[in-house]
């Protein structure tokens, strides 16, 4: 499994262009519809923060949104091939990170994270039509969503405290949920594999030392 996206450096791709936050554009508002957003980011009231776009194709879409203290944070959205979506919200959210990483046509991946301290999020897709998306709020979460092949689904929510939640699919029309509520101060930890077609896994935890696994293949 491979749950490391290839970020940055962009060096090796001559046709990419990787835009820093100062140079995709400030605004003052919400986020705009996602058909007038080809590349948006927009920081309020934060510092220390990095954004950073990189897109190759045609077609696609990223947005950033670093606001409210969310000091000390990183958003990355690396994005190749067409029509792809990616949208990263960090509100008051500091010491935490998130990054998408696609390749294909027609993916779509958010990560919002609000509230909280030291979180990470990393949703890696590769392939068409699959749609990955985490919520995180609290303190130390940790989401990683994977997912190749065509028409996959993931979804992974978290608040409390020190929750682990990782989801691995290859193959198409695979959905997997988590749900976890922290209690602390010990890991819920969760783990959901499927490698094939048609799998449905779900997880939901409340308290803490909980741990769960899925395996589907």
């Amino acid at each position: 499994m491979i749950y490391a996206p290839r970020f940055l450096p962009t060096v090796g791709y001559p046709s990419a262009v990787a835009l820093h936050f100062a140079h995709c554009g400030q605004l003052a508002a919400g986020l705009s519809p996602t058909g007038v957003r080809p590349c948006w980011a927009h920081q309020k009231d934060s510092t220390d923060v990095t954004a950073t776009v990189v897109q190759h194709g045609d077609a696609n879409t990223a947005a950033v949104q670093q606001t409210n203290n969310s000091s000390n944070s990183t958003a990355i959205v690396d994005q190749h091939g067409n029509h792809n979506d990616g949208t990263v919200i960090q509100t008051h959210a500091a010491l935490s990170s998130a990054a998408i990483d696609q390749t294909g046509i027609h993916n779509t991946a958010k990560a919002e994270q609000l509230v909280g301290t030291n979180m990470k999020a990393i949703i890696h897709q590769l392939g068409n039509d699959n749609t990955g998306t985490t919520w995180q709020s609290g303190v130390g979460q940790e989401a990683i969503v994977s997912q190749t092949g065509d028409l996959n689904g993931t979804d992974i929510t978290q608040s409390g405290v020190s929750n682990w939640a990782h989801t691995y699919q290859n193959g198409n029309h695979n959905d997997a949920g988590i749900i976890q509520v922290g209690l602390g101060p010990f890991h819920n930890t969760a783990f959901i594999s499927q490698i094939g077609n048609g799998f449905v896994g779900d997880i939901y935890q409340t308290g803490d030392r909980n741990h769960a696994v899925i395996n589907q293949n």
